[in-house]
C-alpha cells in the first residue's frame, strides 16, 4: 500500500495534471465567455463602423472587414437572426466555440440575406425542456445532431408563419454570432456598417414579424477587453461559466475533469490553500504551453510549404473540428487555434474556392529567430496572389494576440486597402520594423514597438484553387 507521502504526493501531481489539461481544454470557453462579457447586453450588437483598430483587446481580429457581432442567450427560447444582403461570411458559434451555422456569404442565403432560428439544446434540466414546434417538429432533432453534428445535418429549412427560416440548435445556452462586411472600393465601411444597422437584428421567436430596434454600439477603438484570464483566475472564470449551462454544452468528460478540482454546477468554488497553489501552478504551465502550440506547432504537416518554412497554418489536415482522417481529435491544436484566434466555420479550415478565407501565420523569420519589434524585416509576396476579394497582412502582439499598438492607424497592410506599391514582376515587398528603411515606400510599412514582440497573419479573401 502506498505510504502517506506517496498519497500526498500523487493527489498534488493529479491536480497539477488535470489543471493544466483543464486550462487548455476550456480555453474555448473561456474565450467565448470573455468574447461575450465585452459585448453589449442581449438586444445589442457590437459594431466596428470605422474598423478595428488596435485600442480594444480582441484576439487576432482583422482591420479589413467591418464586424457585428452579439451575444445569443437561449436560455428563455428560440432566437431568430435576421441577416442582411450583402452580408460577407458569417456564422453562429456556441459557448464552447463549436461551429452551428454559417451565414451571409458562405450561408444558405448565399449573401442575399435572410431568416435564421437558432434552437436551445435539449437539457438536462426538465423545465428547460419545451421545444419549438412549428409547422415541423424542427424542435425534434436526432441525438446525433445534439452531439457533434456537421454543417449540412445540423441546418434545417422550415416555415413558420408564413416565414422561411433556416433552423439549427445549438447544445449551449450561450451562442456568438458573428457577421462581417467588406468594405466599398474606396476602403470606406460606411456604406457595410449602415446595412448592418438596418438590417441585422435577433430577437425572441415570439417577435417574429414585429422585430424589436437593435442597439449598436461602435467598438472601433474601445477600451474593451475580451481575453480569457492567464494565472489562476482562469478557473474562477471556469467555474462562472457551466452554472447556467445543461450537460449538452460542455459533456460529462470535461465536467468530470474540472470536477475533481472542485469545480461544479451549483456548488461554490472554494479551493484550499494548496489547490489554489497547485492551479496557480497548472495555470502557468497551461499558457506556456498554449503559446508553445501556437507559435511553435509541431509536426510537419502544420508547415504549409515544408519544414524549411516559417509559415503555418492552426488547421493542420484542414479539419475545423481538429479531428484526424482517423476520426480522433486533437486537442493541442483546438487549445492553439483558440489561444490566438476566436469563431471557427469549415469555410476558414477547408478549401472552398472563392468563399470564406484563408489563414497563413509567420512568427519566426527565416533564420528562425522570434519576429522581435526592436529589428526590421522584409516580406517579399509575389505576384497574382491567389485571392479573388483582397489579401492582406496583419501584425499582432505576441502577449496580446491582438492587433499591435502602433502610432499609425492599422498596423497592417492590404490590397483592399490600397497605397501599395508594387514590384516590377507585380509582387510586393512589404515592411516592418520601429523605422521605415530607406528607400522603403511609406504606404509599404508597418511601424512596430520595439519593446515588445509580434507575429503575422496573412489572410486570403476569397481564396483561388
Amino acid at each position: 500500500f502506498p505510504v502517506p507521502e506517496t498519497v500526498e504526493g500523487a493527489y498534488r501531481t493529479l491536480d497539477l495534471a488535470r489543471g493544466v489539461t483543464a486550462y487548455l481544454d476550456f480555453i474555448p470557453a473561456t474565450s467565448a465567455w470573455a468574447l461575450a462579457g465585452g459585448l453589449p447586453a442581449p438586444g445589442g450588437v457590437a459594431l466596428t463602423e470605422t474598423l478595428m483598430h488596435s485600442d480594444p483587446l480582441f484576439l487576432t481580429a482583422n482591420t479589413e472587414t467591418v464586424y457585428a457581432i452579439a451575444a445569443a442567450y437561449l436560455a428563455r427560447g428560440p432566437l431568430v437572426i435576421e441577416v442582411p444582403p450583402r452580408s460577407g461570411p458569417g456564422l453562429i458559434n456556441d459557448g464552447y466555440f463549436r461551429h452551428v451555422l454559417d451565414m451571409g456569404s458562405t450561408g444558405p442565403d448565399m449573401g442575399k440575406g435572410g431568416k435564421y432560428l437558432l434552437l436551445p439544446p435539449l437539457t438536462d434540466t426538465p423545465d428547460k425542456n419545451e421545444t419549438f414546434e412549428g409547422n415541423i417538429t424542427v424542435g425534434k432533432v436526432e441525438a446525433a445532431l445534439i452531439t457533434d453534428f456537421e454543417v449540412v445535418e445540423g441546418l434545417q429549412k422550415v416555415e413558420y408563419a408564413g416565414e422561411t427560416l433556416f433552423a439549427a440548435r445549438s447544445r449551449c445556452f450561450k451562442n456568438l454570432i458573428a457577421l462581417r462586411g467588406f468594405t466599398a472600393e474606396d476602403g470606406s465601411p460606411d456604406g457595410t456598417a449602415d446595412e448592418f444597422k438596418r438590417g441585422f437584428k435577433v430577437y425572441p421567436l415570439s417577435e417574429l414579424g414585429a422585430p424589436p430596434e437593435m442597439r449598436f454600439e461602435d467598438i472601433s477603438t474601445a477600451a474593451v477587453n475580451t481575453i480569457h484570464a492567464s494565472n489562476a483566475t482562469f478557473f474562477e472564470e471556469v467555474h462562472a461559466l457551466i452554472q447556467d449551462e445543461p450537460l449538452s454544452c460542455y459533456g460529462p468528460e470535461l465536467l468530470g475533469q474540472i470536477g475533481a478540482l472542485g469545480i461544479e454546477r451549483g456548488r461554490p468554488f472554494a479551493p484550499s490553500n494548496d489547490l489554489r497553489e497547485t492551479l496557480d501552478q497548472a495555470a502557468a504551465i497551461g499558457n506556456a504551453a498554449a503559446r508553445s502550440l501556437t507559435f511553435a506547432p509541431r509536426g510537419a504537416e502544420s508547415y504549409v510549404y515544408g519544414p524549411e518554412s516559417v509559415w503555418y497554418t492552426l488547421f493542420p489536415g484542414g479539419s475545423y473540428r481538429w479531428l484526424t482522417p482517423e476520426g480522433a481529435r486533437d486537442p493541442d491544436r483546438r487549445a492553439a487555434f483558440f489561444f490566438a484566434a476566436t469563431f471557427v466555420t469549415p469555410f476558414m479550415s477547408q478549401q472552398f474556392v472563392g468563399k470564406g478565407s484563408q489563414y497563413l501565420v509567420a512568427a519566426r523569420d527565416s533564420e528562425g529567430d522570434w519576429l522581435q519589434g526592436n529589428r526590421s524585416y522584409v516580406l517579399t509576396l509575389p505576384p497574382d496572389i491567389p485571392a479573388e476579394d483582397f489579401w492582406s497582412v496583419t501584425v499582432y502582439d505576441a502577449q496580446t494576440r491582438s492587433l499591435l499598438q502602433s502610432p499609425q492607424e492599422f498596423p497592417s497592410l492590404s490590397s483592399k486597402r490600397g497605397g501599395l506599391e508594387k514590384n516590377l514582376d507585380g509582387g510586393f515587398d512589404l515592411f516592418f520594423g520601429p523605422v521605415l528603411p530607406p528607400g522603403a515606400p511609406a504606404g509599404n510599412w508597418v511601424q512596430t514597438d520595439p519593446r515588445g514582440s509580434f507575429f503575422l497573419i496573412l489572410r486570403l479573401y476569397g481564396p483561388g484553387a
